[in-house]
C-alpha cells in the first residue's frame, strides 16, 4: 500500500494551486469533448464569467478554514447579495454605485454577526454560520419573494463587457 501512494507522489504537483490547474484542465477537457462549443471564445467567457462568484467566495472562506473553523453562510451571504443588487441597482434613489456599496455593507454585517457569535459569544462556527445562512435566505426571501428584479447596466458591462476593446 505503502508504495502505491509513493508511486503517485512522484508525479504529484507539490503546489496546491498547481494541483487545482491540473483538475481544472482535466474538467475543461472533459467538457470540452461534451460540447465543441465551449472551445470558442463564448464558451470560454461564459465559462469564467460563471466561476467568478465561486472563487471570490471561496477566497473570502481561506482565512476562516485557515484558522480551523468552518463558514457555511457564503450561500445565504450570496443570495441576500443578488437579490439587493437585483432590487436597489436599477433605481434613482442608490443607483448601481449605491447598490454596491450596500451590498458590500450587508457582506460586512454578515461577517461582523459571525466573529461576534463565534468570537464573543463561544459558539461552535458551524452552528452560527447555518443560523446566520438560513437568517440571510429568510431575510432575501423577504426582499425578493420569486424570482425578479433587474441588475443596472452599468453593473452588467462593466462586468461582462471588453477590456480595452480586445479581452473579453
Amino acid at each position: 500500500m505503502a508504495s502505491t501512494l509513493a508511486r503517485y507522489r512522484v508525479w504529484m504537483p507539490a503546489s496546491g494551486a498547481a494541483l487545482a490547474v491540473l483538475l481544472y484542465l482535466i474538467m475543461y477537457g472533459i467538457y470540452a469533448s461534451r460540447s465543441p462549443a465551449a472551445l470558442s471564445l463564448f464558451g470560454m467567457t461564459d465559462l469564467l464569467d460563471n466561476t467568478v462568484v465561486l472563487a471570490v467566495a471561496a477566497a473570502g472562506l481561506t482565512p476562516v478554514i485557515l484558522v480551523g473553523e468552518l463558514d457555511l453562510s457564503g450561500v445565504g451571504v450570496i443570495a441576500i447579495a443578488n437579490v439587493v443588487v437585483g432590487t436597489t441597482s436599477g433605481g434613482e434613489v442608490l443607483g448601481w454605485a449605491g447598490a454596491l456599496v450596500l451590498v458590500l455593507l450587508v457582506g460586512l454585517a454578515a461577517g461582523l454577526l459571525n466573529g461576534w457569535l463565534v468570537a464573543t459569544l463561544g459558539l461552535q462556527s458551524l452552528a452560527a454560520t447555518i443560523g446566520t445562512m438560513i437568517a440571510c435566505q429568510g431575510i432575501a426571501l423577504l426582499i425578493l419573494a420569486a424570482p425578479g428584479g433587474e441588475v443596472a447596466e452599468a453593473i452588467t458591462n462593466n462586468l461582462t463587457g471588453d477590456i480595452a476593446g480586445e479581452l473579453p
